[in-house]
């Protein structure tokens, strides 16, 4: 900062730092696959070296996918409905249409933009807060047995400080100091960048500048889907066609 200050054409500069994710800490492991098991559910790791005797297939971490080898539609619907009788699931995705998902109770992958060619046939999130680690950062979640060992870190969940990332912007035309409260996303980028050197986005871009100041109109979105005791919500802001996701989980 203090060289480009010291530059004639200090005005030309524009600085910014950014993080792609924020991350959470792991506070406990979930036998999920043993569980699953004991339903009658047999299945293995993704990483494993072998699927073989498996008749489905998961990741590990807070946020997980499943993929069905075995029994289809009827397999993946009756560990959806195992998954939102467990207490210790926080979000479950199937797909669907625009909010809830195939199975009843389920949110529909298309929710959090992940209804692509290559999605896995469920995806479940295993409760997550708020609360600080033994570090004070804040942010702590259960995993699988698949995933990283206790006390680390994760990301790719819809915890609020997963999805809360390090934007600052510093040039000619920002006021130093402002915090902009607006939900923005690294989508926005790129036109910020353009915007800077006086080009209009691509036609293709879903973002928008971080220099045009008008405030956003619509108030964030809450969904919210379930069955029985289980209730999930998602919390996400709508922005011309585009979707900034600001937090999700279980209330009850």
């Amino acid at each position: 900062m203090d060289w480009i200050d010291a530059q004639p054409d200090a005005d030309r500069y524009a600085v910014i730092a950014a993080s792609d994710h924020g991350q959470i800490t792991m506070r406990d492991v979930v036998p999920v696959r043993s569980l699953l098991k004991a339903a009658g559910h047999a299945g293995r790791c993704s990483v494993g070296r072998t699927l073989e005797g498996a008749s489905f297939a998961l990741t590990g971490g807070n946020i997980a996918e499943i993929r069905i080898l075995e029994g289809g539609p009827a397999r993946r619907d009756a560990i959806a409905r195992w998954l939102m009788e467990q207490s210790l699931t926080g979000l479950v995705f199937t797909r669907g249409g625009a909010v809830e998902g195939e199975v009843p109770g389920t949110f529909s992958l298309s929710l959090v933009d992940l209804d692509h060619a290559r999605a896995p046939d469920l995806v479940f999130a295993l409760r997550s807060d708020e609360a600080p680690d033994r570090f004070g950062y804040p942010g702590s979640a259960l995993m699988t047995e698949c995933g990283v060992p206790v006390g680390g870190g994760m990301h790719g969940g819809l915890n609020r400080y997963e999805l809360n990332t390090t934007l600052i912007l510093r040039g000619a035309g920002l006021l130093a100091g402002a915090l902009d409260r607006r939900p923005s996303g690294i989508i926005d980028l790129a036109p910020t960048v353009l915007a800077a050197l006086g080009l209009p986005p691509a036609a293709t871009m879903t973002g928008r500048s971080l220099l045009d100041a008008e405030p956003d109109e619509a108030a964030p979105r809450i969904h919210e889907a379930g069955r029985d005791g289980f209730r999930q919500r998602l919390v996400s802001a709508e922005r011309n066609g585009s979707r900034i996701l600001l937090h999700g989980g279980r209330v009850a």
